[in-house]
C-alpha cells in the first residue's frame, strides 16, 4: 500500500492504528489486519468537524500502490457531511480552473464529499479518473459534484478516462449551474 511514499521502492512496514502525518492536522490511519501477503491494510482520510470555510486545494491520488484489499478511503463523518443538499458548513473542497479531484491510483472509495469546480475556460471535471496502469476499482458514492461553468467550458461531472477502471458512482448528485 505504501509503496513510494518514503521516496523509495521500498514497502514501509505498517499496522493497524498507525498514522503517516504531512504535517500536523494533516494525515491519515491505517486500518484493518494484515496476513502474510499485507492484504486488509487501508489508508484512510477521516474528514471531521464543522467546516467555516471551504478547502481550496486540488486532490491527486498518486503513486500509492493500492489492490483490492489495500485501498484509499476518503470519507466525512456525519458532522462534517452534507444531508443531501448543498451545505456551506459542512466540508466542501472547492477549486477554480483546475480538477478538484484527480484520481489515478487503482483502488479509491470516496463517500460524503461536497466537491465544486468554477472554471470560465478548459473543459475540466470535477473528478477525473485516469493513469491507471492494471485493473482498478474506484467507487465515488453519497456525494455531491458541482460544476459551475462559464465562457468556454464544458460542464463535466465525472470523467473516466481509462478502460481499466471499474467505477462504482451511485447515490451522488451531479450538477451544473
Amino acid at each position: 500500500l505504501l509503496d513510494n511514499i518514503n521516496a523509495q521502492n521500498s514497502v514501509l512496514s505498517t499496522q493497524n492504528s498507525d498514522q503517516w502525518y504531512a504535517s500536523p492536522g494533516n494525515y491519515f490511519a491505517i486500518s484493518g489486519t494484515g496476513d502474510d501477503l499485507g492484504a486488509s491494510a487501508v489508508a484512510v482520510c477521516k474528514i471531521d468537524g464543522e467546516w467555516a470555510s471551504a478547502d481550496t486545494t486540488a486532490v491527486d491520488i498518486n503513486g500509492w500502490g493500492t489492490d483490492y484489499d489495500n485501498y484509499i478511503k476518503i470519507y466525512t463523518t456525519s458532522a462534517a457531511r452534507h444531508v443531501g443538499k448543498w451545505d456551506d458548513a459542512k466540508y466542501r473542497l472547492a477549486v477554480t480552473d483546475n480538477y478538484p479531484l484527480q484520481v489515478a491510483e487503482e483502488y479509491v472509495r470516496v463517500e460524503g464529499l461536497q466537491l465544486q469546480l468554477t472554471q470560465s475556460a478548459a473543459g475540466h471535471s470535477v473528478i477525473n479518473i485516469e493513469g491507471q496502469t492494471r485493473d482498478a476499482e474506484l467507487h465515488v458514492s453519497s456525494s455531491i459534484i458541482q460544476n459551475i461553468a462559464s465562457g468556454t467550458s464544458s460542464p463535466l461531472g465525472i470523467s473516466l478516462y481509462d478502460a481499466d477502471v471499474t467505477g462504482y458512482i451511485f447515490n451522488n448528485i451531479i450538477y451544473d449551474t
